[in-house]
């Protein structure tokens, strides 16, 4: 097995070795992730979560391991770095939204109101579970949700950690943009 994914591996350098389509590919999964609960009237709400959910985690693992090895910044272009992030922490909180809107897996505490079906309710809800920040005002409802929510703040978790050691990591200081050391 380990010899299938080392030739997979060294495949895929040879073919994307940029690391630009697989950074597609891990966010069209995300974006295929997040369509999913649109066809809950053919799919059923377990399986949904069950191949959402994946879907979710290895899109962000390929995204990780890519802004890890792949992505490099001059001082020139250091607001490149917070966009990607940004943008990538508002694309998973949108996909994690769409199933707190589409499935009644997380409900108010104040009322017992599902949280399902209500836009605003079911963002704030992903932001506060993405960024650990966790009120209570909103809760998970099932074990389905509480397994989305684990899922949710581990990868917000997570995403904090990766933006910061890709900053420091793949920030160079001491290149301009046109490569000439300073």
């Amino acid at each position: 097995m380990r010899t299938l994914t080392v030739k997979f591996v060294s495949w895929m350098e040879l073919k994307d070795p940029s690391g630009r389509s697989r950074f597609i590919l891990s966010m069209g999964l995300v974006i295929a992730a997040a369509l999913l609960p649109l066809l809950r009237a053919w799919i059923p709400t377990n399986a949904a979560l069950w191949i959402g959910m994946p879907l979710i985690a290895v899109s962000y693992a390929s995204f990780g391991f890519i802004s890890h090895r792949y992505v490099r910044y001059t001082r020139e272009q250091l607001v490149i770095a917070p966009l990607v992030f940004v943008s990538t922490a508002i694309l998973l909180i949108l996909a994690f939204s769409s199933y707190y809107i589409a499935f009644p897996i997380a409900v108010s505490t104040r009322n017992d109101a599902p949280v399902s079906g209500d836009l605003t309710s079911a963002i704030y809800f992903s932001t506060a579970t993405f960024t650990t920040l966790g009120y209570g005002d909103i809760v998970p409802a099932n074990d389905q949700g509480r397994w989305v929510v684990m899922l949710e703040s581990l990868l917000g978790m997570t995403h904090m950690v990766l933006f910061i050691l890709t900053f420091l990591r793949n920030v160079d200081f001491s290149q301009s943009v046109d490569g000439c050391k300073k």
